[in-house]
């Protein structure tokens, strides 16, 4: 309960962070970062750790079980931020952009943010965002590479995730792990 009760309370925190950080241009790399880990890595690594503090693993496997489901998330989350600048709401489910249109700022607009384009700081500053708006800002976060430095990224926590998956004990198990892994981060961007 006390580890519950510490993480719920992260993922407040971490809601409370990303509503503050809404259509703050000079959000930092870092604070995105702090904001995804603290809301859906934390609730990968927080299931992670219940299945396996329930299924009574020792002490150092629901740890490590934590830390591949904080990796998953984060992952997880980068991806699904890159397919709402890429991909179609037929294909992901939801309306595109949508976190652009709420004055989220997501890793490939930040990256945008942090080069020297300054097309898209005027674009972000406006109160309402126009259609065009939206196309342009997704063409400048591909022209300034962050749709790929965001790739790049969940690419990190994808390979750290499948690391620790295959320091796992081999089992029926280790095996679904892998393959709901593939399925939720080998995705289609």
């Amino acid at each position: 309960m006390k580890t519950l009760s510490k993480v719920m309370s992260k993922i407040c925190i971490g809601e409370i962070r990303e509503f503050s950080s809404k259509r703050n241009i000079h959000i930092s790399i870092m604070d995105y970062l702090k904001i995804i880990r603290s809301k859906t890595a934390a609730l990968f690594s927080l299931s992670f750790y219940a299945g396996a503090h329930e299924s009574q693993c020792s002490r150092k496997l629901c740890s490590k079980l934590a830390n591949i489901g904080l990796n998953i998330g984060m992952a997880f989350q980068i991806i699904d931020d890159i397919l709402d600048c890429t991909g179609s709401a037929e294909i992901i489910g939801k309306p595109t952009a949508h976190d652009i249109k709420d004055g989220i700022y997501t890793l490939p607009v930040i990256y945008a943010l942090h080069t020297n384009n300054t097309e898209l700081p005027d674009i972000l500053s406006k109160d309402t965002l126009s259609s065009n708006d939206i196309v342009r800002i997704l063409e400048i976060a591909k022209e300034t590479k962050g749709l790929e430095k965001a790739k790049k990224l969940s690419e990190k926590y994808t390979d750290k995730a499948f690391k620790l998956i295959a320091e796992l004990p081999e089992n029926g198990s280790k095996h679904v792990l892998i393959d709901v892994t593939e399925k939720l981060l080998v995705r289609q961007f």
